[in-house]
């Protein structure tokens, strides 16, 4: 498995980051070797030896200085359901994720498939590391994310057997490939009208018409979704027409031979021979932009203490006035749990979702949806200005469906509470929700029940901590004593140190 990733990427120039469903692939080669009289510990220390290969060229001691410094980019996705909707916890599922327990792997990363009908000692075996402070796994819905691939069009068989290929996005494997992860930026629109670049408006074919002398709040959000629906299709329509191109300037044609039903169809994977279409996109800084909409309409609009102009004024100026940023901060927000900011919420969210999901696509289908973002949260921050629900100038932007980092501390409940009127049928391309939980303050049975909790709630993708400020301060101070404490960031996980 590992060297015929390597070999067949090295091929075609194409990167591969999973191995796919190991606990579906490698169960009937693991049962005939215990008929055949192989020993259980010889077959767990082969699996050891297979982890061994891509986390030991990982130097766990090093300070992270580049974003992608640390992404090794391979992934293997355990547990869920299987075609016929019966639950996947065999010998194999047990001896991966043990053998990850014990040697601490941090890659390849493991993607974790549950659902409310995962048995529960299955997920007692994936969330115990957490309750130790080890936070290795991302963990994948499925009560969520298969109606959703079944909703573009994907066969209940196959939605059943999707893996997931990082942080941000789910794949039908072996019946369709094509590049994804590209983000959309929500906060685009709001970025350029705080810079004055009107500009950026015309030269993307958009009619520039303002919004500072808009009467109502209501006018001022269907301008700003429409310059979001301008966008979307004008990237849709250009991603598409480059796509007919790629089969004249880089055929696929090993990786072809092994897609299905490509042979058949006589058509390479770049010219649409796999069995679905996959096109994505990915809407980013989701929490900051509805935050921002959500201080418009409640400072410009309701309250009346300043115009929008004065309010961008304040975002050019990076909000000099501190008073008027606090009173920005304490809108309700995406991710309290309040009524207005979730319907809010899904209101956007569902409107852009189900206008994206038709847009043109190089060899049809429905475009995936999804919500995410990776290490950009940080270094597109960095060169993001300020905005109105009080972000600073190069201040950190919310990553998927996570609440923006300026919101007030809220309880997870009320975070996953959120997620209540977003229809999660239009995201077949996957969201992802970053949460942390208090270490020391939930048990064992506790952390079983929050993902039974969870798995009801709507989320898809879970990015889960468990630590404590406590921890993380006294860590600061002393990291010799925190070696063993590995935090996820984004779409990996790394020691502290």
């Amino acid at each position: 498995m590992a060297f015929i990733r390597k070999a067949l990427g090295a091929l075609e120039g194409v990167g591969f980051n999973s191995f796919g469903r190991v606990d579906v692939l490698l169960a009937p080669l693991y049962e005939a070797d215990i008929q055949r009289g192989v020993d259980k510990e010889e077959l767990y220390q082969l699996v050891c030896k297979f982890l061994l290969i891509w986390d030991c060229t990982l130097d766990k001691t090093k300070l992270i200085d580049n974003p992608y410094e640390q992404e090794k980019e391979n992934t293997l996705t355990l547990g869920g359901c299987d075609e016929k909707g019966g639950q996947v916890f065999n010998e194999v599922t047990k001896t991966f994720i043990l053998a990850r327990n014990n040697l601490d792997i941090i890659y390849p990363k493991m993607m974790l498939r549950f659902s409310y009908h995962s048995p529960r000692e299955y997920i007692q075996l994936i969330s115990q590391p957490l309750l130790e402070g080890r936070s290795f796994s991302l963990f994948q819905n499925d009560d969520f994310v298969i109606p959703a691939l079944i909703n573009v069009g994907v066969s209940k068989e196959d939605a059943a057997n999707y893996i997931v290929g990082g942080c941000w996005d789910v794949i039908t494997p072996d019946l369709s490939n094509k590049f994804s992860g590209t983000y959309f930026f929500l906060l685009k629109p709001l970025e350029w009208l705080v810079a004055k670049d009107y500009g950026q408006f015309e030269r993307r074919g958009l009619t520039w018409e303002g919004f500072e002398d808009l009467p109502t709040f209501e006018d001022v959000y269907e301008a700003y979704v429409g310059y979001l629906k301008q966008l979307l299709l004008r990237r849709a329509t250009l991603m598409a027409n480059g796509a007919r191109q790629w089969s004249k300037v880089n055929p696929l044609c090993a990786l072809s031979a092994l897609m299905q039903p490509c042979i058949p169809n006589r058509l390479d994977v770049t010219a649409g021979g796999g069995k679905y279409s996959q096109e994505s996109v990915y809407f980013s800084c989701f929490g900051d932009t509805v935050d921002s909409l959500l201080a418009i309409k409640r400072l410009c609009f309701e309250e009346k203490i300043c115009t929008l102009a004065e309010l961008l004024e304040e975002c050019r100026n990076n909000w000099q006035n501190e008073e008027m940023r606090q009173k920005a901060i304490d809108v309700c927000s995406y991710g309290d749990g309040s009524e207005e900011a979730s319907r809010f919420a899904a209101k956007l969210f569902n409107e852009l979702s189900l206008y994206a999901c038709n847009l043109p696509t190089a060899y049809g289908g429905k475009h995936r949806i999804g919500s995410n973002q990776y290490t950009e949260v940080l270094f597109f921050g960095k060169n993001t200005v300020a905005t109105p629900n009080g972000r600073k100038n190069g201040d950190y932007l919310s990553m998927g469906l996570s609440p923006s980092r300026f919101q007030k501390p809220v309880a997870v409940t009320e975070i996953l509470d959120s997620l209540r009127y977003i229809d999660m049928r239009n995201c077949a391309g996957n969201t992802s929700l970053t949460v942390t939980l208090p270490i020391g303050k939930i048990n064992d049975e506790q952390m079983i029940d929050f993902f039974y909790g969870a798995a009801k709630s709507g989320v898809q993708g879970l990015q889960i901590n468990c630590v404590s400020r406590a921890m993380l301060l006294d860590a600061q101070r002393h990291p010799e004593n925190y070696r063993y404490l590995i935090v996820r960031v984004c779409g990996f996980s790394m020691y502290f140190v």
